[in-house]
């Protein structure tokens, strides 16, 4: 007989309060006003907040790539928006919320 496919549960702290936040907040960084002087902000940010959003999906369906690959990109935009001269702490707010419940998450995930 086939094997039935596993369904991993998503956890109520990750449906309704990661997923659903990074998903309202990605893409309202589209609209923020790039400092004077940087005109690659906005297209930069456009694409921090569509790869955001992969994640977000991968975190969804219980990915253990998309923990990581938020990571990775919460790492990346760290160190891109410090060199831009747009970084401040609140950048790693959300991030951090949202990497600390993902990591508590992670054996769950597959």
């Amino acid at each position: 007989m086939a094997e039935a496919a596993r369904i991993h549960p998503v956890p109520l702290k990750i449906a309704a309060g990661l997923c659903f936040l990074d998903a309202v907040v990605a893409p309202l960084t589209l609209f923020l006003l790039p400092p004077s002087g940087i005109t690659l902000l906005p297209p930069y940010l456009g694409l921090y907040a569509f790869i955001g959003l992969i994640c977000m999906g991968g975190l969804w369906f219980m990915k253990r790539w998309s923990i990581l690959s938020y990571i990775g990109l919460v790492g990346v935009n760290n160190m891109v928006m410090l060199k831009m001269g747009a970084w401040n702490p609140s950048n790693i707010a959300l991030s951090s919320i949202v990497i600390l419940i993902g990591l508590i998450y992670f054996s769950k995930m597959e």
